[in-house]
């Protein structure tokens, strides 16, 4: 067990819960765990308290032919919603201050122009985000460094929380017209 989720996360987190019912179900897994939508728990990065992930599936199947358990999941209407999310993120870019945005084989990072521009590319490491969306307020210089969660202070931005009146209005908007089927699919890498 890390550190506990630093401001922004659970702003993040507080505003997806308040706006889109979905996400505060949970899904089975293909070990046959029920798992939960917003997860903070996970690997050494997330135990920093700096990152979220947000279980949106954007393919029937995971790497290595893998198929879901979870024969509920419409992973092509998932997929609508989370890259409408990621765009609403994106958008919010300024306001949130967050570093990096990882979804299906795109990857949003804060690049190292003065005027705070996020670039997509290709992340291309594994499959993994094409069965969640990633996002994290940890400080770039110190990814892959094999620090300890403990060691890692959280960034300045990780403190940030006014983002969460605009941001909650936008996901709002999103998660109604997705319901109403109003949404179509769109390439994160145009965004």
């Amino acid at each position: 067990m890390g550190k506990a989720a630093c401001p922004s996360v659970n702003t993040l987190k507080n505003n997806l819960e308040n706006t889109m019912p979905f996400l505060n179900g949970g899904y089975i897994e293909w070990s046959g765990k029920r798992k939960e939508r917003l997860q903070v728990d996970g690997n050494v990065r997330h135990q920093t308290g700096l990152c979220l992930d947000i279980i949106l599936f954007a393919a029937d199947k995971i790497k290595g032919g893998a198929i879901f358990a979870d024969k509920t999941l419409d992973w092509e209407k998932e997929k609508i919603l989370g890259e409408h999310i990621v765009k609403a993120l994106v958008d919010y870019r300024r306001e949130m201050n967050w570093t990096e945005i990882i979804y299906q084989d795109v990857i949003f990072k804060q690049s190292p122009d003065s005027q705070g521009n996020y670039n997509p590319g290709h992340y291309g490491n594994d499959c993994k985000h094409f069965t969640h969306i990633h996002i994290d307020w940890m400080d770039n210089g110190l990814k892959g460094k094999g620090l300890l969660p403990a060691s890692i202070p959280w960034s300045s931005q990780a403190n940030l929380t006014m983002f969460s009146g605009v941001l909650s209005a936008r996901l709002k908007e999103v998660y109604e017209k997705w319901e109403k089927g109003y949404l179509s699919s769109m390439t994160l890498m145009n965004i």
